[in-house]
Protein backbone atom coordinates (compact mmCIF):
# COMPACT_ATOMS: atom_id res chain seq x y z
CA UNK A 1 0.00 0.00 0.00
CA UNK A 2 1.37 3.39 -0.93
CA UNK A 3 1.39 6.20 1.59
CA UNK A 4 -1.14 8.92 0.92
CA UNK A 5 0.54 12.27 0.43
CA UNK A 6 -1.54 15.28 -0.53
CA UNK A 7 0.25 17.26 -3.19
CA UNK A 8 -0.20 20.92 -4.02
CA UNK A 9 0.52 21.51 -7.70
CA UNK A 10 0.51 25.29 -7.62
CA UNK A 11 -0.46 28.20 -5.41
CA UNK A 12 -2.86 31.03 -6.18
CA UNK A 13 -1.79 34.67 -6.24
CA UNK A 14 -2.67 34.89 -2.54
CA UNK A 15 -0.39 31.98 -1.66
CA UNK A 16 -3.17 29.54 -0.90
CA UNK A 17 -3.99 26.46 -2.92
CA UNK A 18 -7.00 25.96 -5.13
CA UNK A 19 -7.11 22.18 -5.42
CA UNK A 20 -5.69 19.12 -3.76
CA UNK A 21 -5.34 15.69 -5.32
CA UNK A 22 -5.27 12.39 -3.49
CA UNK A 23 -4.38 9.25 -5.38
CA UNK A 24 -6.06 5.98 -4.46
CA UNK A 25 -5.38 2.59 -5.96
CA UNK A 26 -8.14 0.21 -6.98
CA UNK A 27 -6.78 -2.34 -4.51
CA UNK A 28 -7.10 0.16 -1.66
CA UNK A 29 -10.71 0.94 -2.52
CA UNK A 30 -11.66 -2.71 -2.98
CA UNK A 31 -10.06 -3.70 0.34
CA UNK A 32 -12.25 -1.14 2.14
CA UNK A 33 -15.40 -2.31 0.32
CA UNK A 34 -14.64 -5.92 1.26
CA UNK A 35 -14.30 -4.91 4.92
CA UNK A 36 -17.81 -3.40 5.04
CA UNK A 37 -20.51 -5.45 6.71
CA UNK A 38 -24.08 -5.91 5.62
CA UNK A 39 -25.64 -4.42 2.52
CA UNK A 40 -23.98 -0.99 2.77
CA UNK A 41 -22.06 -1.41 -0.52
CA UNK A 42 -25.26 -2.42 -2.31
CA UNK A 43 -27.03 0.71 -0.99
CA UNK A 44 -24.16 2.89 -2.21
CA UNK A 45 -24.15 1.31 -5.67
CA UNK A 46 -27.94 1.61 -6.03
CA UNK A 47 -27.93 5.22 -4.78
CA UNK A 48 -30.10 4.41 -1.77
CA UNK A 49 -28.19 6.46 0.80
CA UNK A 50 -30.22 9.39 2.12
CA UNK A 51 -29.09 12.97 1.52
CA UNK A 52 -28.38 13.66 5.19
CA UNK A 53 -26.01 10.70 5.38
CA UNK A 54 -24.26 11.78 2.17
CA UNK A 55 -23.87 15.38 3.41
CA UNK A 56 -22.45 14.19 6.71
CA UNK A 57 -20.07 11.88 4.86
CA UNK A 58 -18.92 14.71 2.56
CA UNK A 59 -18.17 16.92 5.56
CA UNK A 60 -16.28 14.09 7.25
CA UNK A 61 -14.16 13.51 4.12
CA UNK A 62 -13.12 17.16 4.16
CA UNK A 63 -12.29 16.90 7.86
CA UNK A 64 -10.19 13.76 7.29
CA UNK A 65 -8.31 15.36 4.41
CA UNK A 66 -7.58 18.40 6.60
CA UNK A 67 -6.20 16.15 9.35
CA UNK A 68 -3.99 14.42 6.81
CA UNK A 69 -2.83 17.74 5.42
CA UNK A 70 -1.83 18.99 8.88
CA UNK A 71 0.27 15.91 9.73
CA UNK A 72 2.23 16.01 6.45
CA UNK A 73 5.11 17.76 8.19
CA UNK A 74 5.17 15.27 11.07
CA UNK A 75 6.96 12.18 9.65
CA UNK A 76 6.26 9.91 12.64
CA UNK A 77 2.55 10.75 12.69
CA UNK A 78 2.30 10.55 8.89
CA UNK A 79 3.94 7.13 8.82
CA UNK A 80 1.49 5.73 11.36
CA UNK A 81 -1.68 7.76 10.83
CA UNK A 82 -1.43 8.33 7.07
CA UNK A 83 -2.74 4.91 6.13
CA UNK A 84 -5.47 5.02 8.78
CA UNK A 85 -6.71 8.39 7.57
CA UNK A 86 -6.49 7.18 3.97
CA UNK A 87 -8.78 4.22 4.80
CA UNK A 88 -11.13 6.64 6.54
CA UNK A 89 -11.27 8.86 3.44
CA UNK A 90 -11.99 5.90 1.17
CA UNK A 91 -14.77 4.69 3.48
CA UNK A 92 -16.38 8.10 3.78
CA UNK A 93 -16.07 8.92 0.10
Amino acid sequence: MTLLLPHILTFSEKGDFIALTIELTLNEVISILLDLDGNFVEKIVKGKIDNETMTTSDNNVISSICRLFWIMEEPVQLTFMGNHIKREIIFLF
